[in-house]
C-alpha cells in the first residue's frame, strides 16, 4: 500500500475538506469511491481531478456503531446520503473487496492511500477487475460486466486482455433494464457514445445496423415501461433530444419514443 500526500483533488472535494475538516479529525474518515479514484488519477497523471459526484466515505474500526454513523450524516448536513458511509474494520479488509484494481484508493485532507494494483492501473491505462470479483462461485456479473464497459469508456482505459472475453460475456447476459440503466450514466457523464460502441463491439446490442443513434433508440423501445421518477434523468433525456446521438434517425420517431420513455408508456 502507497501512502500519497497532498494529492490532486477536486475543487469540490476540496471544500468539503475545508468545510468539515473538523468531522475528518475527529473520525477516522476517508473518501472512497470515485471521488478516490479521479484524485488518484489526476495526481499520478497530473491532470485536473474530475468533477466530485457523490460523497461516500468509509469509517474505519469495527467498533463504531450505527449511532456513530447517524451522527456523521447529520454532522455532514445531507452531503451524505444515508448509505454513504461504509463501515469497515481496516482499510486493507476493504481494500480486498473492490470490483475493480483502479478503486483501490482512499482519500481525506492531506493524504491518500492507493494499493499497488490502483496505481499500477492508472499508469498502464488498463482496467482489470479484481481477483475478489473474478473468483465469484457463478461467474461474473452481468452488472460489474456492463460497468467494466462504461467505465473503460469513461476513464478512457483499455479492458484487460485477460478478462476482456468474461468481462464481454458478463455484459451479454445483462438485462434490458440494467443496459439502459448504465446508459443514462455513460450519457450523464458525456461518454454516451462510447459506451454503445463498446456494447456493439462485445456484441450486446443485437441490431443490425452499427447506428449510434439507431442503438440508443433500440434500447430504450426494449425497456418500455422503464419510468423515470428522478429530474436528472429526466433532463438527460431532454439533452438527448438535442444530442449528436439522433442527429441521423427520425427526429418525430425519436421524440416519441423518448416521451414515451419518459413518461412511463408502453411500447
Amino acid at each position: 500500500m502507497k501512502t500519497i500526500f497532498n494529492p490532486t483533488i477536486s475543487p469540490c472535494l476540496g471544500e468539503i475538506f475545508e468545510t468539515h475538516s473538523a468531522q475528518f479529525e475527529r473520525w477516522p474518515l476517508w473518501v472512497k469511491g470515485g471521488g478516490a479514484r479521479d484524485a488518484l488519477i489526476a495526481t499520478l497523471r497530473g491532470t485536473p481531478a474530475a468533477r466530485l459526484r457523490d460523497l461516500d466515505l468509509v469509517l474505519v474500526g469495527d467498533h463504531h456503531t450505527p449511532e456513530d454513523v447517524a451522527q456523521i450524516l447529520v454532522e455532514f448536513d445531507g452531503l451524505v446520503e444515508a448509505d454513504g458511509i461504509e463501515v469497515i474494520p481496516s482499510i486493507e479488509s476493504h481494500f480486498d473487496t473492490l470490483d475493480f484494481t483502479i478503486n483501490g484508493a482512499l482519500v481525506r485532507p492531506g493524504e491518500m492511500v492507493a494499493t499497488e494494483q490502483a496505481v499500477e492501473s492508472v499508469q498502464s491505462e488498463i482496467l482489470t477487475v479484481s481477483d475478489h470479483e473474478m473468483g465469484r462461485r457463478l461467474g461474473l456479473q452481468s452488472r460489474l460486466g456492463l460497468r467494466a464497459l462504461l467505465f473503460s469508456a469513461r476513464l478512457n482505459m483499455k479492458l484487460d486482455s485477460r478478462q476482456e472475453d468474461e468481462v464481454s460475456y458478463a455484459a451479454t447476459t445483462a438485462s434490458d433494464f440494467l443496459i439502459l440503466i448504465h446508459l443514462f450514466k455513460a450519457m450523464e457523464t458525456g461518454v454516451g457514445i462510447a459506451f454503445v460502441q463498446a456494447m456493439l463491439e462485445a456484441r450486446i446490442v443485437g441490431l443490425p445496423s452499427s447506428d449510434d443513434a439507431q442503438c440508443l433508440l433500440g434500447l430504450l423501445k426494449a425497456v418500455g415501461d422503464f419510468e423515470l421518477r428522478s429530474s436528472s434523468h429526466k433532463a438527460i433525456v431532454a439533452e438527448a433530444r438535442r444530442d449528436a446521438l439522433l442527429n441521423d434517425i427520425n427526429v418525430v420517431a425519436a421524440e416519441r419514443a423518448f416521451d414515451r420513455v419518459l413518461y412511463g408508456a408502453r411500447f
